[in-house]
């Protein structure tokens, strides 16, 4: 494990954080297995104050950052939270990772750096948040490959380590048996799109110059001068169309920066694309980025979840005493974090299952209430129908998978019961609910009235699937 690196104690506490801007109070809903707890307070944060910041951010990668500025910046951040929440959740999960999702009322919210919350001083002494930002995004890619896709691309005007980089990172990760893992350097646009229909990689790294909210690759394989501008959305549609990367890690400066005129490109890509993906909000220096990612990729190999690889790589980039001011730099935008990239234990592999369960369950309310709103048309209805059985059968799949890796990777018993008598229930509603949707598609029952009886199904298996998350997540 990479030095510095933070190794996961189970599984993240769950904890979100709803921030909305009124006047000058910033109101706060925490909000931690289902229970929230309100709490606004007054809070300013001074334009110079966030200009300083920014500006040290600037000298930080020289190994000049003004220590007092960062402090009272920090200070700021904690300030606006409700922390007595945070300490209490701790409190009550001692040593476990708190996962904390922040979501946005107002875009002003979003330029401040809330990835501050993270650094070990900000809360309380003992206390471990993984700060995430939640995106528009509910589609989950599910390519489930074990590939590991590193590339890296510049004009050679423009000066590049990302040859380097990605060549440290072959190396660091080509011994472990649990994935395989790919080299593009000098990448083009036409290299990369290719190379996601063949490989379908799970998790991609990318070592690009960004230009005014753009990527810079390469316009020719060969070494060239020539750039093409490669817009996020257009990464974003091309990952969407080969259905590839659950996450993505962009070592490229400013990726996560804020512009008066356009989102991130992290939060573009994250959004269009429901993957994970890590930018900086800063100029980060080589060193740095390649410190992040050899301990994040290391930790993801070897099953961590991506919120615990996430955490792990801030802990060791924190290790570098004259760039540790930077680790508030690196943002990530996810829709769920908690997934195992690559499960190399059947524990793990359950906790992929659970997760995989869980997306599919929300398809497929998606589909019954589109269904039971009463507005698509005869043939509309029946592929709705279809989908939702075809969902239904896959977290079948999803249930008996669990199980079986559930009893092979426990030692406790009394937990084995359990799970395997709550999968048992999920897999029966399950069954009976393909079975009315089945009639529904065969045209013997009324589509929406097929879903308004699935709807009933659900109330069993939204408390089953409670039970089962306090045994597998916890």
């Amino acid at each position: 494990m990479p030095t510095g690196a933070e190794e996961p104690t189970g599984s993240a506490v769950p904890a979100d954080l709803v921030l909305g801007l009124r006047q000058e109070l910033i109101h706060c809903d925490l909000i931690v297995s289902g229970m929230a707890n309100p709490s606004s307070r007054r809070s300013t944060f001074p334009a110079e104050l966030l200009s300083s910041y920014t500006g040290e951010l600037v000298y930080a990668p020289h190994g000049g950052a003004n220590q007092d500025v960062l402090s009272r910046m920090r200070e700021a951040i904690a300030s606006a939270v409700p922390v007595e929440g945070i300490v209490a959740v701790a409190r009550h999960w001692p040593r476990q990772l708190i996962s904390l999702r922040l979501q946005f009322t107002s875009p002003r919210l979003e330029c401040l750096p809330w990835e501050l919350l993270s650094h070990p001083d900000a809360i309380g002494s003992g206390i471990r948040i993984a700060v995430w930002r939640d995106t528009e995004s509910r589609y989950l890619p599910t390519c489930g490959g074990r590939i590991v896709l590193l590339t890296s691309s510049a004009p050679i005007d423009q000066g590049s380590t990302g040859h380097a980089e990605i060549a440290h990172i072959y190396n660091l990760l080509v011994a472990h048996q649990s994935v395989t893992v790919h080299e593009l350097p000098g990448a083009t646009v036409s290299q990369i799109r290719d190379v996601l229909n063949l490989r379908r990689p799970a998790a991609i790294y990318i070592a690009v110059h960004t230009i005014d909210g753009k990527l810079l690759l390469q316009g020719a394989s060969a070494a060239s001068v020539a750039c093409h501008d490669f817009l996020p959305e257009q990464l974003a549609r091309v990952l969407r169309e080969t259905d590839s990367a659950e996450v993505i890690l962009l070592n490229a400066c400013d990726s996560a920066t804020h512009f008066a005129d356009s989102p991130p490109i992290a939060k573009i890509v994250a959004d269009e694309t429901g993957c994970t993906v890590i930018g900086t909000a800063a100029k980060l220096p080589a060193e740095v980025g390649l410190k992040f990612a050899e301990s994040f990729y290391e930790l993801l190999v070897q099953g961590s979840e991506v919120i615990g690889a996430y955490h792990g790589a801030l802990s060791s980039v924190r290790t570098m005493s004259r760039f540790s001011a930077l680790s508030g730099a690196m943002v990530m935008y996810s829709s769920n974090p908690n997934v195992v990239v690559f499960p190399v234990s059947p524990h793990a592999r359950a906790r992929r299952s659970y997760e995989g369960l869980c997306h599919q369950l929300d398809l497929v309310g998606g589909d019954l209430q589109a269904l039971v709103s009463r507005k698509l048309k005869e043939a509309d209805q029946i592929e709705r129908a279809a989908f939702a059985a075809s969902r239904l059968a896959m977290a079948r799949d999803e249930v008996t998978s669990l199980a079986d890796n559930w009893v092979e990777g426990v030692d406790d018993n009394q937990s084995i019961v359990s799970v395997t008598m709550i999968c048992g229930s999920l897999d029966r509603a399950f069954a009976a609910a393909l079975g009315v949707m089945h009639k529904a598609m065969a045209s013997s029952l009324p589509c929406a009235v097929a879903a308004e009886r699935v709807s009933q199904y659900r109330y069993g298996w939204d408390a089953e699937m409670e039970r089962l998350n306090e045994c597998i997540m916890t």
